[in-house]
C-alpha cells in the first residue's frame, strides 16, 4: 500500500485519522486533522443540537428503522419544494451514488463521463459495475470548471451519463450558469454532485434546485441531484444524503437502496439539524472570511504556486509538486493532517486540500507553514 493511501485511509477517501494516528505511534486526539470539508466553525453548534440527545434507547433501539425514511424525506421535500417521492435518502451521499450508478445501469447506461475533478467514489462505483469511465479534465486557469471546449467534449461524447459537482471539491469551482452544460448534456442524464452548495447563499445562481435543472433540460432528458447532509451540519459520523430526482427515477434508485441503511438516531437528527438550518447558515459571512485568511496565508508562505479559494477549505498547488512529502512531513513533525489530491480523478498531481477554521484554531497550522 503506498504512503497517500495509507494515509488517507480506506479507499483513498476519508476516515484516515485513525491510519495517521497509528502511523506515528499518537493518539488520534493529540492530532489536527484538516484534511476533511465540514462546517469546523459549526461544530459547537452541532454538538449542541445532537451531543447529548440519548438517541439509542426505546424504539430507535429495540424496532427496525422506517426503510423508506420518510420522515426525513418528508423534511426534505419541505426544504426542496419538491414532492417526497421524488426524493431518495441515503447513508450518506457515497451510498446514493452507488445506488444511483446501479439503477441508471439498469436502465441501460453503459458509459459515465466525468466532467472536471470528481469524487473518487464515482470512479470505484463504476469500475464495480462494469460502467465504461471517460474522463474531461478541466484547465486549472478556469477553476477546474468546464470551458467551451470541454463543453463540446460533452456534447460529441458517446456516454450515457454526465457526471459533474458543483461546487467543486477539490476544484474549487462554482457553476452559475447552467444552461450550457444542461444543453450538453442533451437528452442524456446529468448526475449533479451538489454536495457543497448549501456553504451558498440561497440566493446565488451557483445554489441549485432541481426544479431549475429540469427547466434547462432539452426534452427527454433527466438530472439527479445529489446532496449531503453531513458536510455542512459538520457531522461526518452521521452518515445522511440525499437525491433529489424523477419519480421514476428515484423509485429505481430507492430499489437499489439496502433495507434499514437510515438508522432512526441518524432519521432524527437529520430532522433536528434542518429545523436549525437557519443558524448555520448565519455563520457563513465568517467561514467565508476564515477561507480567505488562510488562502492569504499559504500564498504569503510562499511554498504553493496557485491557491485556490472552496467553499469550506483551500485548495492549494505545492510549488515543488510534492504533496505527499508535504503531508508526512506535516504529519510526522507537527501533528497536522491535510488531504492529498492526487487520486482525485480529473485533478493534476502536486495539490493539498486544507479545512479552512476560525483563526484561533488555525495557529498550529500557521506555525508548520509560515508565512
Amino acid at each position: 500500500m503506498s504512503r497517500v493511501q495509507t494515509l488517507e485511509g480506506t479507499f483513498g477517501h476519508g476516515g484516515g485519522l485513525g491510519a495517521a494516528a497509528r502511523l506515528i505511534g499518537m493518539r488520534e486526539a493529540d492530532l489536527d486533522d484538516f484534511s476533511t470539508n465540514c462546517f469546523f466553525a459549526a461544530a459547537s453548534l452541532t454538538e449542541h443540537l445532537l451531543g447529548g440527545q440519548a438517541r439509542f434507547s426505546g424504539a430507535a433501539l429495540l424496532h427496525y428503522p422506517d426503510p423508506e425514511v420518510r420522515r426525513l424525506r418528508a423534511g426534505l421535500a419541505v426544504r426542496e419544494a419538491v414532492p417526497a417521492d421524488m426524493i431518495v435518502a441515503g447513508n450518506g451521499a457515497s451510498e446514493l451514488i452507488w445506488a444511483s450508478l446501479l439503477a441508471l445501469r439498469g436502465k441501460g447506461a453503459r458509459r459515465a463521463l466525468f466532467l472536471g475533478p470528481i469524487f473518487v467514489q464515482y470512479a470505484r462505483a463504476c469500475a464495480a459495475l462494469g460502467l465504461e469511465q471517460e474522463h474531461i479534465v478541466c484547465r486549472e486557469e478556469n477553476a477546474f470548471l468546464p470551458d467551451d471546449s470541454a463543453l463540446d467534449s460533452v456534447a460529441r461524447s458517446r456516454a450515457d451519463l454526465v457526471i459533474v459537482c458543483s461546487p467543486n471539491n477539490p476544484g474549487t469551482g462554482v457553476l452559475r450558469d447552467f444552461t450550457p452544460l444542461m444543453n450538453a448534456v442533451g437528452k442524456r442524464t446529468l448526475l449533479l454532485d451538489a454536495c457543497y452548495r448549501s456553504f451558498l447563499q440561497e440566493e446565488d445562481p451557483g445554489f441549485p434546485r432541481y426544479s431549475r435543472l429540469m427547466e434547462l433540460a432539452c426534452p427527454g432528458g433527466e438530472a439527479i441531484l445529489l446532496d449531503s447532509l453531513t458536510k455542512f451540519f459538520c457531522c461526518p459520523g452521521v452518515r445522511l444524503g440525499f437525491a433529489v430526482t424523477g419519480k421514476e427515477l428515484a423509485a429505481g434508485i430507492e430499489s437499489c437502496r439496502p433495507s434499514w441503511s437510515v438508522g432512526m438516531a441518524a432519521e432524527d437528527a437529520g430532522l433536528t439539524l434542518l429545523e436549525k438550518e437557519s443558524a448555520y447558515r448565519e455563520l457563513l459571512p465568517a467561514l467565508a472570511e476564515d477561507v480567505e485568511n488562510l488562502a492569504r496565508h499559504l500564498e504569503k508562505s510562499g511554498m504553493f504556486r496557485r491557491v485556490l479559494r472552496g467553499t469550506s477549505f483551500v485548495a492549494a498547488a505545492v510549488k515543488d509538486g510534492r504533496a505527499a512529502d508535504m503531508q508526512e512531513r506535516l504529519l510526522r513533525l507537527h501533528g497536522i493532517l491535510i488531504r492529498v489530491c492526487d487520486n482525485v480523478p480529473g485533478m493534476p498531481g502536486g495539490w493539498v486540500r486544507i479545512q479552512a477554521r476560525p483563526e484561533s484554531y488555525m495557529q498550529r497550522l500557521y506555525a508548520a507553514l509560515p508565512a
